[in-house]
């Protein structure tokens, strides 16, 4: 097993991890029948077909109903579930085959939240003597929970409006953190407008970006207000630094310069309508609640980390503002500045296309075409800033479910290392003995996943949406890899490392709460007559043909299919003179572990077309 991850982790790490994977998002295309380098030779789409299938690929309405469609193959069902979920699963393909797009999005939508991460952690702290993690909670819901879109949008969410452990905030309260998830997948199917104020008010952003006891100017001490917040709810939550048309393109001048959305003025001017935010308190409005309250327990209070924040008049700047060239009156009440200010902000035009296009990124590709952005931004606005409805724009557009899309050289995106994980064990039906799903902080980069939820190093993500690797193919083809940020050679062998390790091993802490001292989630790769995986590895074709199926949807390339043969056929238990039923079944593991670490190792697993 390890010659053979060792010959990929060669082929892989060659000129660089990141530099070999951003070359496979610009050349890897669709179909299984051939090398990953055909597809750089598919046709795009002609006029003429576009024009057949009923579609407008302008920025007005797409007329081809692909809600009222079924999947028509296997890699159709798989590449909306790759999309949609954090993993097919074998199950859920046969269930969409069976089923519409727009239905299942629509059976998503309405499907309740189930249980909080809140409640999680008060009931497993009371088992397990206070050792829950939220990562645990996390882990369950990816690859256990009925709402995977939701739980899809939360993380995509968590990454646009980001708190974190990484800070010292984070770090503060742990049920904090939790509540703020919470939050994000409550709101994720609502109105923008309502979470931009869920995320203004919670204590976790208050003290992430420091507008959490944030006061009106005091021109005795020369005390101003806190700028943090107010910069990043523009810079990032909702607008972005240059003003955009309706497609996601930066508006330009006559001199041809991109046109700032705001100035320092704006910053300080919205810094003062968020003056006066603190916990909420059994003894508000007094001061000490404002200063104090985060810092103590009152039994029978909830956590003050869990609450919205309360505006407190007597700290907040009360006279009249300029937000974005539009007045915010003079208020004594801290929550009516806020709701004047923050319906400015959401009313901005740039934020349309600057949250769909986010979106667009985060769930199908990193290039999304500037008419691709105008008409989820189209159904942004027509919502009422809806995000499930924006959502569901996303994923059905013609260019996310066309499957001529999946040839073309500047569409598709890389997953980003917990999805990838979270979709080998979904595909692969990883269980957790504890029933607890014990995975822990997974950031470090030389034997995690260089990635944990909650766990960006900074506002700015894990990544940016337009980061581009330098020198790299996707950057000569003018393209963005946001996910290529955190990845190197490190963090690449770091990855498949770890996902090696767990298909032997387990994942997952060990011997928790009185259950064997071994990982608690394991691949059930056992000698069993109902595990058709194991049953497969007497035959390299039959078990490449199964990871092919869960795993790449069909398209695994021939030269990746012969790699992964060469390898089984090197395990082999047929040379050894009578062997037993224990060297046969550990001949079979050896074959799967081989086999699925090749294949989550290899660019065209890692490349999401």
């Amino acid at each position: 097993m390890s010659n053979a991850v060792n010959r990929l982790f060669s082929r892989l790490l060659v000129g660089g991890a990141a530099l070999t994977v951003a070359a496979a998002l610009v050349a890897c295309g669709g179909g299984g029948g051939g090398s990953t380098a055909a597809a750089l030779n598919s046709a795009t789409p002609s006029d003429e077909s576009v024009q057949a299938a009923g579609v407008v690929r302008s920025t007005g309405v797409v007329l081809s109903d692909f809600g009222a469609k079924s999947p028509a193959t296997l890699l159709d069902a798989h590449r909306f579930l790759t999309q949609a979920t954090f993993g097919p699963t074998p199950s859920a393909v046969t269930a969409i085959q069976s089923s519409t797009y727009g239905a299942w999005i629509d059976s998503q939508l309405a499907t309740p939240t189930g249980i909080s991460h809140q409640q999680l952690a008060t009931e497993r702290n009371a088992a397990t003597g206070g050792k829950h993690q939220f990562f645990f909670g996390f882990w369950q819901k990816a690859l256990t929970a009925p709402d995977q879109l939701r739980q899809r949008t939360a993380f995509a969410l968590s990454q646009i409006f980001v708190v974190s452990f990484a800070d010292q905030c984070g770090l503060s309260s742990a049920m904090g953190m939790a509540s703020y998830y919470d939050m994000l997948t409550k709101q994720a199917f609502g109105s923008y407008r309502d979470l931009l104020q869920a995320v203004a008010l919670h204590p976790m952003m208050g003290c992430y970006l420091s507008h959490l006891r944030n006061q009106k100017a005091d021109p005795i001490t020369g005390r101003v207000p806190d700028e943090n917040f107010a910069r990043e709810i523009l810079q990032l939550f909702s607008i972005g630094l240059v003003q955009l048309n309706s497609d996601g393109t930066p508006k330009r001048d006559a001199q041809g310069r991109e046109v700032e959305t705001y100035s320092p003025s704006d910053v300080a001017e919205l810094a003062r309508v968020f003056t006066g935010f603190s916990w909420d308190c059994p003894d508000y409005p007094a001061d000490n609640c404002f200063k104090y309250w985060g810092a103590t327990s009152r039994p029978g209070y909830a956590d003050p980390w869990t609450v919205p924040m309360r505006g407190y008049p007597k700290f907040h700047d009360s006279a009249a503002k300029v937000v974005l060239g539009k007045s915010v009156s003079a208020q004594t009440d801290p929550a009516a500045t806020l709701k004047q200010a923050l319906d400015i902000i959401a009313s901005h035009p740039n934020v349309a296309p600057f949250i769909s296009k986010q979106l667009i990124q985060r769930f199908v590709t990193s290039n999304p075409s500037k008419e691709y952005v105008a008409r989820v931004a189209a159904k942004f606005i027509s919502s009422g800033g809806n995000i499930g409805q924006t959502v569901k724009a996303v994923l059905l557009d013609d260019e996310a479910r066309n499957p001529d899309f999946v040839t073309r050289s500047n569409f598709g995106k890389v997953k980003e290392p917990i999805v990838r994980f979270s979709a080998l064990l979904r595909a692969y039906g990883a269980k957790s003995d504890s029933g607890y799903y014990l995975i822990g902080d997974t950031r470090e980069a030389a034997f995690g996943l260089n990635q944990s939820p909650l766990f960006a190093p900074s506002v700015f993500n894990f990544y940016r949406p337009g980061y581009t690797l330098p020198g790299s193919a996707t950057a000569a083809a003018g393209m963005v890899a946001p996910e290529l940020q955190i990845a190197d050679e490190t963090s690449m062998a770091g990855y498949v490392g770890f996902a090696s390790t767990s298909l032997w091993a387990g994942v997952g802490r060990n011997g928790y709460n009185g259950t064997a001292a071994r990982a608690d989630i394991q691949f059930p790769f056992t000698i069993d007559p109902a595990n058709d995986t194991l049953k497969l590895a007497g035959s390299p074709s039959a078990l490449i043909d199964d990871i092919n199926r869960k795993l790449f949807g069909g398209t695994m390339s021939v030269d990746l299919k012969n790699d992964i043969s060469a390898a089984m056929n090197s395990i082999e238990y047929r040379a050894q003179v009578n062997p037993t039923p224990s060297q046969i079944e550990s001949t079979f593991k050896a074959r799967i572990w081989s086999a699925l670490a090749l294949a989550v190792a290899s660019p065209e697993y890692i490349v999401q077309k």
